[in-house]
């Protein structure tokens, strides 16, 4: 199930999504990622609540990164 997010996790790694299409991506999907990465995985990659949009998606690319 997790080489389903893996391209994604590599278009995150490589800067592809606006900081608009990643948490739109991570709320139709988060539900699944909690079910299938380790709870330390999945809390990295979650996005965090910044003012600055950009933050929140470079927090999870650096992340995404570490995990491939």
């Amino acid at each position: 199930m997790v080489e389903k997010f893996e391209k994604t996790f590599v278009q995150l790694a490589q800067c592809e999504p606006s900081p608009e299409e990643r948490q739109a991506w991570w709320e139709e999907n988060k539900v699944q990622l909690e079910k299938h990465l380790s709870r330390g995985v999945f809390l990295k990659l979650k996005p965090i609540k910044h003012d600055f949009r950009w933050v929140p998606i470079l927090a999870s690319q650096k992340r995404a990164v570490e995990y491939l």
